[in-house]
Parts: C-alpha cells; sequence; structure tokens
C-alpha cells in the first residue's frame, strides 16, 4: 500500500499533499496522509483529507530524524510499503538521505515529492553537516532503535531559551 509521508513545517507542504492525495480525482478515495510535525493550521489545510478519514497527524518529532522514527511504526502499522515523501525542495537532499536509511531498513521504498515552497525559490539551502548528523543519527537509528528525541527536545527547549523563544 502506498502513502504520503509529508514531513510538515510550511504551508505549501500542507497543500501540496493535499493535492497529491487526490490525484485519482476527487471521487476517488485519497491516498493516506501520515503528517509528522505538521504547522499551524495544517489539519483545515489537509481537511479534505482528514474528512475522508485518511489522515493521521502527529506532533511527537522535534526534527528530520524524529519524523521518520516515530512516523514508521505508523505506517507499518497501517500496512505501508510504499511512501510519497512531500517535503521543500531545500529539505529534500536530508530528507532522503535519511529516509533510505531508516525506510529502507524497514523495507519501505519510496519516491521524493519536493515542494517548491518560499524558501526554496529564495535559494535556501540546508548546510551540509546536518545531513551528515543526521545520517550518522539515522544509522544508530538502524542499528539500535534509538532516535535521541529525547537529546532533541532538550537542545531544541536549548536553542529556543538561547534564541528568546
Amino acid at each position: 500500500m502506498s502513502a504520503i509521508l509529508l514531513l510538515g513545517g510550511e504551508e505549501e507542504r500542507d497543500i501540496f499533499a493535499a493535492k497529491l492525495a487526490f490525484r485519482d480525482g476527487p471521487s476517488a478515495c485519497p491516498l493516506m496522509v501520515f503528517a509528522s510535525s505538521p504547522g499551524a493550521g495544517a489539519e483545515e489545510r489537509l481537511g479534505a483529507v482528514q474528512a475522508a478519514g485518511q489522515l493521521k497527524l502527529s506532533f511527537r518529532a522535534v526534527d528530520t530524524v524524529t519524523n521518520f522514527s516515530t512516523m514508521i511504526p505508523d505506517l507499518q502499522a497501517a500496512g505501508v510499503t510504499h511512501v510519497l515523501l512531500v517535503t521543500s525542495g531545500y529539505h529534500m537532499p536530508r530528507a532522503t538521505a535519511i529516509a533510505e536509511i531508516m525506510l529502507g531498513s524497514c523495507n519501505i521504498t519510496f519516491e521524493a515529492w519536493p515542494v517548491e515552497c518560499a524558501a526554496t525559490v529564495d535559494g535556501r539551502r540546508e548546510p551540509k553537516w546536518r545531513t551528515y548528523r543526521d545520517v550518522l543519527r539515522a544509522r544508530i537509528w538502524s542499528i539500535t532503535g534509538w532516535d535521541f528525541l529525547w537529546l532533541a527536545k532538550v537542545l531544541v527547549r536549548l536553542v529556543r531559551c538561547c534564541r528568546g523563544y
């Protein structure tokens, strides 16, 4: 079974995923959408998918690695074997590097569906060190099952505190 794995955070991603879910037409049953860390207003933007009973929202993740580690059990429980991976174009290289390891270790195949959003159009790129760091974390997860969610939560709080959020 195929499904959409939406790495949330930007409005354009939600809108794109909602359209992709109904790619076989408005009267067809939409693809299931698993949305990890959706941004504010995602429920509204994904309302048609939710109304069809095909939306699974998760607010457990705090970063890209935990987007995967927290959603993989849900994907497996639903019998998903293939994922349409939706995220911003600038974020897709890191997301696919992680997906190859984490989804691959669970025998879930994927296709990348990058979304053109404002940050992508503006030429935003993620630094390579983030990919290297997350690939290492993904490999550790694939061997041990440890995603370091607890550490990621602490670091997120620390960064927010230092930035005055």
